[in-house]
């Protein structure tokens, strides 16, 4: 079950990176999507466009965190398991 809850969590990430290239890449060639993390994204000009990026970041960057709080977790259980004597096929079956 834990292993599938980092499955999930990979799967996630790849999802908002993909988001967050697409997001980029229309403004790529104009160079503008480094301006969001300037003061000059208060703008209404840049406002609504680096505000979806800036959400894409925070969302991949907290399930980055959460990702390694599952692998810790994952990792915690296994010990746990081989602690009370059972072997890999039960600590880590897969």
């Amino acid at each position: 079950m834990q292993k599938g809850k980092i499955i999930d969590i990979r799967n996630e990430i790849t999802r908002l990176k993909a988001q967050f290239a697409e997001w980029s890449a229309g403004f790529l060639e104009d160079q503008v999507s480094p301006v969001c993390w300037t003061t000059l994204h208060d703008s209404p000009y840049y406002l609504a466009w680096c505000d979806t990026g800036r959400s894409l970041k925070a969302q991949y960057d907290g399930s980055q965190r959460q990702l390694e709080q599952e692998k810790t977790r994952l990792r915690q259980m296994q010990e746990a398991i081989r602690r009370k004597g059972y072997g890999n096929a039960i600590s880590d079956p897969d």
